[in-house]
């Protein structure tokens, strides 16, 4: 009885830390521009989860994360954010059907789109996991997902279809926020230490 009752309360633990880390996600997201810091903090945390080395609780890890990488990820949002708009523009304004050049420069959009998904995918997890510029950590995060093709696929669906929930549902932004990033970590994690075992 007492294995059973420490296994529920182990798992009810967890449950209160993952409301807890998406909640303090949300609040530090609220200004918009410090989106990608929150988000790298909220991805070092889960790391530590599954390190198994989350000593500080969940509010002291998050904010010295938070701190730790304020200026990578703020300089990385920037840079993303323009990206995305480029993008965005370019999908608006090419009209592949009117001609061959635009039919070009359609493809090579959609092959820019695909590289920027692919490296979104691991972004977060290679700026917590290795300490590095911002500039090495995009390189690192192009280099894991090339190397990696089909886990990346299903990292990408996992994101698309947790984003087209919470699009279906806003509320699960409330609650499972902590959660994707826990398994996108995980996912990263294992590859992480397939490359130190090569």
């Amino acid at each position: 009885m007492s294995l059973l009752n420490s296994r529920i309360y182990r798992f009810t633990e967890r449950l209160v830390d993952f409301l807890f880390l998406n909640f303090i996600w949300l609040l530090f997201c609220l200004p918009l521009v410090t989106a990608f810091p929150a988000t790298t903090a909220m991805f070092g945390v889960v790391r530590k989860w599954h390190l198994e080395k989350d000593e500080q609780g969940v509010i002291r890890s998050f904010w010295v994360l938070f701190k730790e990488n304020f200026k990578n990820s703020l300089i990385i949002s920037l840079f993303w954010v323009a990206s995305a708009i480029f993008l965005y523009m370019d999908v608006r304004l090419i009209k592949p059907s009117e001609s061959l050049i635009q039919l070009l420069l359609f493809i090579i959009t959609i092959f820019g789109i695909t590289i920027f998904m692919s490296v979104t995918m691991y972004l977060f997890s290679v700026l917590v996991h290795v300490d590095a510029g911002w500039k090495t950590s995009i390189r690192n995060a192009w280099f894991i997902a090339l190397l990696n093709p089909f886990m990346t696929i299903i990292v990408i669906a996992l994101t698309v279809i947790w984003l087209y929930a919470v699009y279906l549902y806003p509320v699960l932004i409330l609650c499972t926020s902590s959660l994707v990033s826990y398994l996108l970590y995980g996912m990263s994690h294992r590859i992480f230490r397939m490359l130190n075992h090569a």
